[in-house]
């Protein structure tokens, strides 16, 4: 997938599948890889705005099976950050089901580029 953003913002549309939802453990997980940079995240879902560093404001989105959200990055390192935010996404919602290695691995660890996530598997 290829991702061209300028020096100090970046945006990626995220389309969830029917049976995706943005909610507890995922935007857990989202807030965690968000915090590790020094760059704004936010999400927008139906004109509304979310600190994406904030798992209080992502799920007071509302973001359920079949949402279209927009996830914004600026500041120092917004490239890294949407990357790594897109990477979770492919990894949490494509690459089948939700597991603890998963978990492990983000949990630890101005173009727009658009993606659908579709999840595989129960």
């Amino acid at each position: 997938m290829n991702m061209t953003c300028n020096a100090s913002s970046c945006s990626i549309l995220v389309v969830l599948d029917e049976q995706a939802t943005l909610y507890m453990r995922p935007a857990a997980m989202l807030t965690k890889i968000a915090n590790q940079f020094e760059s704004d995240v936010i999400l927008e879902y139906e004109k509304e705005r979310a600190d994406g560093k904030s798992l209080i404001d992502i799920i007071s989105l509302g973001i359920s099976t079949g949402a279209s959200f927009t996830v914004f990055s600026s500041g120092k390192d917004a490239l890294y950050a949407i990357q790594a935010i897109r990477d979770f996404f492919t990894s949490f919602f494509i690459d089948g089901k939700i597991t603890e290695a998963i978990a492990v691995v983000h949990g630890s660890s101005s173009d727009r580029t658009d993606i659908n996530i579709e999840k595989k598997g129960e």
